[in-house]
């Protein structure tokens, strides 16, 4: 449901959402060792993925990622809300009035950003998006039970403002536990949006610097 993407009404099981990812790399003809950079809340997907199978990960770079300490704050009440707010823009989104969104056109063309108008047209708010919601904090109990991902990480935190209460507080609890590398920003949560150049730049260190890719 994301990008070029189709929609579809799979399970929404973390499990399973890895076993679908493994599988489209593999028919890319893409093999481990991976650096997993993930965004928000694939966050529990990259943990979770270490866990299953930890001889795929190399590493761990989170974009404003997502812990499962976050999600497990989080209260019934909570999740409901934010579903009702996806759900109201996805009415809005369906009658054509949300083309007001902010996009960011910073490194892409005129027939990329009509692409990206054109993908949220598409995506925004799509029912892939309310299924996730609805299992996120089931998906976030599975991670938290198990053992904490061991393997040299790198996490790039927002200021927070973006996300929900405590995030800041969280990512440095999360990070800590792991031995994770903090970068704090003063952006908002698409960081990638705001700090590109010095993203890209510290990640470029931190794959040179442990050298994960050394034996293979």
């Amino acid at each position: 449901g994301y990008g070029y993407s189709d929609l579809y009404e799979g399970s929404c099981k973390i499990d399973d959402v890895i076993a679908y990812q493994r599988k489209a790399l593999e028919s890319a003809g893409e093999k481990p060792p991976y650096v997993l950079l993930p965004h928000s809340m694939s966050g529990l997907e990259a943990i979770r993925w270490k866990q299953l199978y930890p001889e795929d990960v190399a590493a761990i770079i989170g974009l404003d990622m997502a812990t499962p300490i976050t999600y497990m704050e989080w209260s019934d009440s909570e999740i409901e809300k934010r579903i009702g707010l996806m759900k109201k823009f996805q009415k809005l989104n369906r009658l054509g009035l949300l083309f007001w969104y902010p996009l960011s056109r910073r490194g892409l063309d005129k027939n990329e950003c009509r692409e990206l108008k054109l993908l949220k047209k598409r995506n925004l708010m799509n029912d892939c998006y309310i299924n996730e919601a609805r299992a996120v904090q089931a998906n976030a109990k599975v991670t938290a039970s198990s053992e904490m991902p061991r393997c040299p990480m790198l996490m790039f935190v927002s200021d927070g403002k973006q996300v929900s209460a405590n995030w800041r507080e969280n990512e440095r609890k999360y990070a800590a536990g792991v031995g994770a590398e903090t970068v704090f920003l003063d952006c908002g949560h698409y960081i990638h949006y705001f700090e590109s150049e010095r993203i890209s730049t510290k990640i470029r260190e931190f794959i040179s610097k442990k050298e994960l890719f050394k034996d293979t």
